[in-house]
């Protein structure tokens, strides 16, 4: 039936299926997920096959398909060691009393409950009280252009004590797209879900109705997008998990094919309750491959699982340091409206002020007149805006002065310095504009200990391939040790090694990081 439910997905109107975030679930990374936290459900009830399974947006019912042939596996067993009867009606009685499910997709849940019925021979009607339509996050109250509600308590009874496990990939529908096409249903959550704080994202909430629905003990098990791991505004959902939960097990799926949806998961088991647990586990991919432990708790901050850093060392760096937002002034360059009107100024030449982007930023290096600047679906290999009193009076301003501009999408931090004012800094960098020497703040955030900070805080929210997002929020959190604390000795064999750097000698960059160990007193 996962063939059923990819052509469901595919039968789909492209605009619908983006605008509600349907996308199919990969079957390796649902036979793991579900392997992870059921197995964590049945080894906690040893003695019986029957535990309440649900998946509140359940699609066509990948997770419950997969949930229930484990159960079945579960009961059979037990059968043989039994030696009770194992029939048809007894599989439909295991899956009745177990299998849950909930969409807002009456096609897609007519899809879960035949999937699931044909596992006991039995017909989708058989499973017409266990997979319901409704939309999972909508109470009794929601307006109804919300959407169909679903009264939990009244339409699952029998799991009014909770469910053993919950699962699922919730559809992946961001800030922008609920406003504009999804507004009451944004507005009722925002009244209902402590998660809906800030520029919240639907998985957010699903996360605090996945913790409501679990039973003290039980587990919650979800695919969603890897900003869980250290954006903003999925704070109060880290908070909700961290307290009310133990998470157990990450698995970081940023380099595993990517979903339809373009967006890069992380997947996570939690147990519901407050108890000891271990450190979480964080494996890569959904495979079979190795899996590490944190080595700490998580908590409402962002989750260090790239795997890269020492957290000794990154409570170090905040002790001494100060955030970067506090020692300077950090702009993002341009917005969508200023970048398209920067692309109209933009000729080939030799005279004007030059302009970078992240694609022709390198370390301590500009690549201007060596890389091919790409524009808004043009290209230019000496950009220049020939013009600059037609720019936007405040990025005209910036642009005469000197500062740092750092790249917006790399694997590590790339910032090239423009010490007299004559570059104009592109879409999707960032501008540091800061009192003391640019040069000691080139070296800083080139060094290899704020590269491993910033894997270590910032480096869950990766793209495919290792590229970070780079932009003024993240910049402005960096622990710098202030320049009134600097050693003036060492900052001066700074400048001096930056300077060899930017006339072309990269071999300097060893250096470059032991005396940047020193300013923040590392060993």
């Amino acid at each position: 039936m996962n063939e059923a439910a990819r052509a469901h997905e595919r039968g789909l109107d492209p605009a619908r299926r983006k605008r509600d975030g349907v996308f199919y679930t990969p079957a390796p990374l649902v036979d793991r997920l579900v392997g992870d936290a059921l197995g964590r459900a049945l080894a906690a009830a040893p003695t019986t096959a029957t535990v309440r399974v649900v998946d509140p947006a359940c699609g066509a019912g990948a997770f419950l398909i997969a949930a229930a042939r484990a159960l079945l596996g579960r009961g059979e067993q037990m059968a043989r060691e039994t030696g009770a009867a194992w029939g048809a009606e007894e599989r439909l009685a295991l899956l009745r009393a177990s299998i849950f499910g909930v969409d807002v997709d009456p096609a897609a849940a007519l899809l879960a409950r035949a999937a699931v019925a044909e596992l006991a021979e039995a017909v989708p009607e058989d499973m017409s009280e266990n997979i319901k339509v409704g939309n999972a996050l909508l109470g009794a109250d929601a307006p109804a252009e919300a959407g169909p509600p679903f009264v939990w308590a009244a339409e699952f009874p029998a799991a009014a004590e909770g469910f053993d496990a919950v699962l699922g990939n919730p559809p992946y529908v961001d800030a922008e797209a609920m406003t504009r096409h999804h507004a009451a249903l944004r507005r009722h959550c925002a009244g209902r879900f402590e998660a809906a704080r800030g520029n919240w994202d639907l998985f957010c909430v699903f996360i605090e109705l996945g913790l409501r629905l679990c039973a003290p003990g039980g587990h919650l098990a979800l695919v969603v997008p890897n900003k869980l791991a250290s954006a903003d505004y999925a704070a109060a959902a880290r908070r909700l998990l961290t307290r009310e939960a133990r998470v157990l097990a990450l698995y970081d799926l940023s380099e595993a094919p990517p979903f339809a949806a373009g967006v890069y998961p992380l997947a996570f088991v939690a147990r519901r309750g407050a108890g000891e647990a271990p450190p979480p586990t964080l494996a890569r991919g959904a495979g079979d491959g190795e899996e590490m432990s944190l080595g700490t708790g998580l908590s409402e901050g962002p989750w260090p699982i790239s795997g890269r850093g020492d957290a000794a060392c990154v409570a170090h760096m905040r002790a001494v340091g100060q955030p970067l937002g506090e020692l300077a002034q950090v702009w993002g360059a341009a917005t969508v409206a200023e970048a398209y009107a920067i692309a109209e100024l933009i000729v080939e030449g030799e005279v004007g002020l030059r302009v970078v982007n992240s694609g022709t930023i390198d370390r301590c290096a500009e690549l201007w007149g060596k890389t091919p600047l790409r524009y808004l679906g043009r290209s230019f290999l000496r950009p220049v805006i020939a013009a600059p009193e037609r720019l936007p009076p405040r990025r005209l301003a910036q642009a005469r002065t000197p500062k740092l501009i750092v790249a917006g999408m790399t694997r590590s931090l790339e910032a090239t310095i423009d010490a007299r004012g004559e570059v104009l800094a592109g879409k999707s960098t960032t501008i540091c504009w800061w009192p003391a020497d640019l040069r000691v703040l080139a070296a800083i955030l080139h060094s290899r200990a704020l590269d491993d900070y910033y894997q270590h805080v910032h480096g869950g929210d990766r793209l495919a391939r290792g590229y970070l997002r780079i932009g003024p929020r993240q910049l402005r959190g960096l622990p710098i040790p202030a320049p009134y604390e600097w050693d003036r000795a060492v900052a001066a064999e700074i400048v001096g090694l930056v300077d060899r750097w930017t006339a072309g000698d990269a071999s300097v960059a060893p250096a470059l990081d032991a005396l940047v160990d020193a300013l923040y007193g590392l060993a």
